[in-house]
């Protein structure tokens, strides 16, 4: 009963940024939860006839400025700076680019 306890209370958020384009080839960012995804981006997004460009998850982390950090958000921190990627081999996000290992502080997201 515990060990379910603890696995909820581990439960992440899980969010997508989608950016699109429209006919007009103007793009635009729509920050979405799994739910609202399964809802709307086949019927909505069809209908508008976009072209999605990217859709990068939500990590479950914010930078020092609370700002949310995505997968292929570029960030730096006082390591280096290196790309959001998520490591399926081992489970977790991690920082493609950089070098050496240590502990992240002042991260902050760079881009998008």
């Amino acid at each position: 009963m515990t060990e379910l306890k603890n696995l909820q209370e581990m439960k992440r958020e899980i969010k997508f940024r989608y950016q699109i384009k429209l006919k007009d080839k103007k793009i635009y960012t729509i920050i979405i939860d799994i739910n609202e995804l399964e809802r709307a981006i086949y019927k909505e997004f069809q209908e508008l006839r976009t072209e999605v460009i990217s859709r990068d998850e939500f990590t479950g982390f914010k930078d020092k400025n609370s700002k949310e950090i995505f997968e292929n958000d570029i960030i730096k921190t006082n390591i280096g700076t290196g790309i959001v990627d998520y490591s399926y081999r081992w489970g977790c996000w991690w920082v493609r680019g950089l070098k050496g290992l240590g502990e992240f502080l002042d991260v902050e997201v760079i881009n998008k």
